[in-house]
C-alpha cells in the first residue's frame, strides 16, 4: 500500500493538493493511504517550509506548490 501524506493548512490550494491526489488514487483504483496533516506541530516534525507539500512512502516530492497530475502519477508509479 503506498502511503501519501499532504501538508498543509487548509488553504485554498493545499485543498486542491488532496482533492487532485484523491482523484489520481481513485481513478487509478490504487491502494493508498491518503493522509492529509493541517497541524503545525506535525508539520514542523518534517521539516517543511512551505505548503502545500506532498510525501509519498517516506519521501517529501515537492513543498510550496501543486505538482501536476503527471508528476503525481509517475511518483506514485515509481514507488517500491
Amino acid at each position: 500500500m503506498i502511503e501519501i501524506k499532504i501538508f498543509g493548512f487548509g488553504c485554498s490550494t493545499c485543498k486542491k493538493l488532496k482533492k487532485l491526489v484523491d482523484n489520481i488514487v481513485r481513478q487509478n483504483k490504487l491502494e493508498a493511504n491518503v493522509e492529509y496533516i493541517t497541524d503545525f506541530a506535525e508539520i514542523a516534525k518534517f521539516n517543511i517550509m512551505s505548503s502545500p507539500a506532498i510525501m509519498i512512502d517516506g519521501e517529501i516530492k515537492a513543498a510550496g506548490r501543486v505538482p501536476t497530475r503527471t508528476e503525481i502519477e509517475n511518483w506514485i508509479h515509481r514507488s517500491p
